[in-house]
């Protein structure tokens, strides 16, 4: 049975009345303020310390844990090197994709090229028109003139016919 403060406050103070308050001291020092079952014997440590695993025995599984760690860890580098290998796969064909829409972009800078050939053409071609009307604007004028030239003299030429006729039909007649 367990003593508690009260009790072996109580037993000291016997002890005293008997022994003298040192020497009842030093006695309940040397009783433990628990049970005696729960006091461990070289029988308990003996049987606790089979129980444990040796050193030896902690080398072995500490070794086999590094082993188990190292396949594991080798099973994570390869697939990290599988994940590397395929990001580097995707890396190759963002740079594919991205050579051809250099070349693309290349093509379209020709096109553009092109189109302004084409449309210096063009200019060029207006300025032609703009000569070409001008030309037929001049001949316009200058047919215009000549008919009216040629019309005033037909028409003086008739009228100059006709002057005779009658001359001749009155001479005639």
């Amino acid at each position: 049975m367990a003593l508690d403060e009260a009790d072996r406050f109580r037993i000291t103070t016997k002890l005293a009345d008997t022994l003298g308050q040192d020497d009842a001291a030093a006695l309940m020092e040397t009783i433990p303020p628990f049970d005696w079952h729960q006091i461990v014997t070289k029988t308990d440590l003996t049987n606790a310390v089979k129980d444990l695993a040796t050193k030896s025995d902690m080398d072995l599984e500490f070794n086999t844990l590094r082993e188990e760690m190292g396949i594991k860890f080798s099973q994570v580098d390869a697939g990290f090197a599988r994940v590397d290998a395929r990001f580097e796969q995707v890396g190759a064909g963002f740079a594919r994709v991205d050579a051809r829409f250099d070349q693309v972009a290349i093509r379209f800078s020709q096109v553009d090229a092109q189109f302004a050939q084409v449309a210096i053409g063009f200019a060029h071609v207006d300025g032609r028109f703009f000569q070409v009307d001008a030309k037929l604007s001049d001949l316009r004028t200058e047919l215009h003139k000549t008919l009216r030239v040629h019309f005033l003299a037909l028409i003086t030429t008739m009228l100059a016919m006709n002057t005779m006729m009658v001359s001749i039909v009155a001479l005639l007649r």
